[in-house]
């Protein structure tokens, strides 16, 4: 895990990678992984936007999520470049063969071991992949993509999912707001501040992953819970979160359970705060639903009679209620519309497989 006094990247970062990977490889796994110039092949995931148009084991840093950010000297910079340099420093030489999104790593991973038509990433943050026809590519699209890859039938796609549900702007709650003001900005044709991925004032603004991703969904639950609360002072005294981003999804999940968390609730408390962590998530599940569905649709999956969806995110898996909720909207939207019966598969350690296949395929097909 990467704690939030460590979300910056920059070279103590990048060093303590180098650090915690050579404490896990050994010689003889060394020997096994090494190339004919004695250097580590490595497979890399990386779950934020990248401008990838060169090669496909080079990537642009480009801005960032999930409380993250990126110091002057890496910013615009590539990766393998940055990867590769900053394990040599630390005596670690290593050649990057891919770099690709934890979406990809998904589908890459569930259509290898399972067969899945969607790769859907729903923990920390939320997006998906899936394989398109090119012909669906905007003109805009098309002139942007690689000559290599234009006259493909079907492309492997990133969807950045999260910077879509602008949409959703007349349904929110006050913490909502809280939690980003951008939404005040929008106004009623979208035309003021759209979903983006950087400004010089606003920073990132991702709709969908402030409304069903772990690391919102937990604030978003600990906001209203104090708000609601007429006593903050008394609650605060005996220890529950007041800072932002304070309260886990970890621990929501324990005191679901009826487990110690370090912070004493009263027992109406804790009725209000599961009856609030019922809602929130209600609400994450018909928007994550509705996403799931639009991908159904435009991937042309309708004639299908059961459809899988490879998943990656401890969200989704652990947090109380959150597939159970999801699996019923399914079967409710199933009923309504013709969609397949929907499966969810949960792929463990798919960023590992999806990269390391990735990689394989580069170097097999020389792609690097």
């Amino acid at each position: 895990n990467i704690n939030n006094d460590n979300k910056v990247f920059n070279i103590h970062f990048f060093n303590w990678i180098a650090t915690n990977f050579k404490s896990v490889i050994d010689n003889q796994l060394i020997e096994k992984l090494s190339d004919n110039d004695n250097k580590i092949k490595i497979g890399l995931t990386w779950s934020f936007p990248i401008i990838q148009n060169i090669a496909p084991n080079r990537g642009i840093v480009s801005d960032l999520g999930k409380g993250f950010s990126v110091c002057d000297e890496f910013k615009s910079g590539d990766l393998k470049d940055i990867f590769e340099n900053c394990f040599a420093s630390n005596n670690i030489p290593i050649k990057i063969y891919t770099i690709v999104n934890d979406s990809i790593s998904v589908f890459i991973s569930g259509a290898y071991f399972k067969s899945s038509k969607l790769g859907l990433v729903q923990g920390t943050g939320v997006n998906s992949c899936m394989l398109i026809d090119s012909k669906l590519f905007s003109n805009e699209k098309k002139l942007k993509l690689p000559k290599s890859y234009a006259l493909n039938d079907k492309l492997l796609v990133n969807t950045e999912a999260s910077f879509l549900g602008i949409h959703l702007k007349d349904y929110l709650s006050a913490s909502d707001h809280e939690i980003s003001g951008i939404w005040s900005y929008i106004d009623n044709d979208n035309s003021i501040l759209p979903p983006h991925l950087t400004t010089s004032h606003y920073g990132v603004f991702q709709p969908l992953e402030l409304l069903t991703s772990g690391r919102y969904i937990p604030e978003i639950i600990r906001r209203i819970f104090i708000n609601f609360n007429d006593n903050k002072k008394s609650l605060f005294e005996r220890n529950f979160p007041n800072t932002e981003y304070s309260l886990t999804a970890h621990q929501l999940s324990l005191l679901n359970q009826g487990k110690n968390v370090g912070f004493d609730l009263i027992e109406e408390e804790l009725i209000i705060l599961k009856k609030i962590t019922e809602f929130v998530i209600y609400r994450a599940s018909i928007i994550l639903v509705s996403y799931i569905i639009s991908l159904v649709n435009i991937g042309k999956f309708n004639s299908l009679n059961e459809l899988d969806i490879s998943v990656v995110g401890s969200m989704l898996n652990h947090f109380p209620g959150y597939k159970k909720a999801v699996t019923e909207v399914l079967i409710e939207k199933s009923l309504l519309e013709e969609t397949p019966n929907i499966s969810l598969d949960f792929i463990e350690d798919s960023s590992i497989y999806g990269a390391a296949i990735s990689a394989l395929i580069n170097e097999k097909r020389n792609l690097i």
